[in-house]
C-alpha cells in the first residue's frame, strides 16, 4: 500500500537490510507515494502542484550569513 506521507515513505523504505536492498525500497517507496499524491491532486495538476503538495510540512532552510 503507498504511504500516505513523505514520513511514512521514508520510515518504510529504511528497514534494515542491506544497502542495496534499502536503496531500492525507498526508490520504491518514493514512485508509489508521488504515484498516490498524484492521484489525490488530480492528474492535471503540475509539478509545481504535486512538489507543493509533497513538502508543505518541510520547512525550508535559509542560508546562514557570514
Amino acid at each position: 500500500m503507498a504511504s500516505k506521507t513523505l514520513d511514512e515513505a521514508l520510515n518504510k523504505a529504511l528497514c534494515i537490510g542491506p544497502l542495496n536492498e534499502v536503496k531500492q525500497n525507498l526508490i520504491n517507496e518514493l514512485r508509489d507515494y508521488f504515484a498516490h499524491r498524484t492521484m489525490i491532486i488530480g492528474e492535471d495538476a503540475t509539478a509545481r502542484d504535486l512538489f507543493h503538495d509533497v513538502f508543505k510540512d518541510v520547512p525550508a532552510f535559509k542560508k546562514e550569513q557570514s
